[in-house]
């Protein structure tokens, strides 16, 4: 997967990129997505046993924000208090699943698996090229820049779009 997005950054670049280059790119631009983006955080769900609700604890290693809590029954839980995005405190006793988003793990090498959505591969791949290319074409690489954000930005749509089945659609009124 990684070299398919290594090869529309060269294309996008018209250059060559090499495979160092392009990792801390695509490292790069895949935690400005995080950054930027929910639906380009990785998702994590685990299980917290609350034995006193006065203790507080941890969550996960670069944990940046809690997207639910849901109680031993299935019912989201709104009585919690989290600290620094490293500890949390519950009103009461019980078992919690939580979801918590971070940044997806880096990449090290070609072969390892990506962890973020298909759709924000063009936003990398233009990322990437116009990192690539900062020095020797400088306007080029800020179109590139542009054109990565503008599709980073259509891709979160089209994902929240996707995975929001009760959205309610407007028919025009006629008169």
């Amino acid at each position: 997967m990684l070299r398919d997005i290594l090869d529309k950054a060269i294309e996008f670049a018209k250059a060559p990129i090499s495979d160092k280059q392009f990792i801390s790119a695509y490292n790069d631009a895949v935690h400005d997505l995080a950054m930027l983006y929910d639906t380009a955080k990785a998702r994590e769900s685990r299980s917290i046993v609350c034995n006193d609700n006065t203790a507080l604890y941890p969550l996960s290693e670069g944990c940046l924000k809690i997207e639910r809590v849901l109680t031993s029954y299935g019912n989201y839980f709104s009585f919690y208090e989290v600290r620094g995005n490293k500890e949390i405190k519950f009103a009461a006793r019980d078992t919690y699943t939580i979801v918590e988003l971070s940044v997806p793990a880096k990449v090290a090498s070609m072969n390892d698996d990506v962890d973020i959505d298909g759709a924000y591969h063009k936003a990398i791949a233009e990322y990437a090229a116009s990192k690539a290319i900062v020095k020797t074409d400088p306007n080029r690489s800020k179109e590139l820049l542009a054109n990565s954000a503008a599709d980073a930005e259509i891709a979160n749509k089209n994902i929240r779009r996707a995975n929001n089945p009760n959205r309610r659609v407007y028919a025009p009124r006629f008169r």
